[in-house]
């Protein structure tokens, strides 16, 4: 009677030979995957850096608007001013009419124009 054991050494080896391709492949994996996630990583670090540079130049960019805005409105709120101090060239009837709405308009320009940037005195 002819025994195969698990004992045989033709068993053995295979055995051995197999755990040696399946330990290889795992490893081979981990490596792999290992491998990719430092690059994703990499690629993650560099987009989030792109991403800052992005951020930092729109935040200048909309310092520059806001600048430009005040400027704006400083020179509207002199313009207006000049405007308002021209004489006027309405007929008398209708000035008469118009100036307490004029008067009403001029105070609560005041007021705002003291609220949004009070005079330096």
């Amino acid at each position: 009677m002819n025994d195969v054991t698990t004992m045989h050494p033709y068993m053995q080896m295979g055995f051995a030979g197999m755990a040696f391709l399946l330990l290889s492949a795992v490893i081979g994996m981990a490596w792999y995957a290992l491998r990719s996630m430092v690059r994703i990583s990499d690629d993650n670090i560099e987009a989030r850096l792109l991403t800052n540079k992005v951020i930092a130049d729109n935040t200048a960019v909309m310092g520059k608007v806001a600048d430009a805005i005040t400027e704006t409105k400083g020179l509207s709120i002199e313009i207006k001013d000049q405007l308002l101090e021209s004489p006027c060239m309405l007929p008398d009837e209708v000035r008469d009419r118009i100036r307490p709405i004029i008067r009403e308009y001029h105070a609560q320009a005041d007021i705002r124009r003291t609220a949004i940037a009070p005079d330096p005195a």
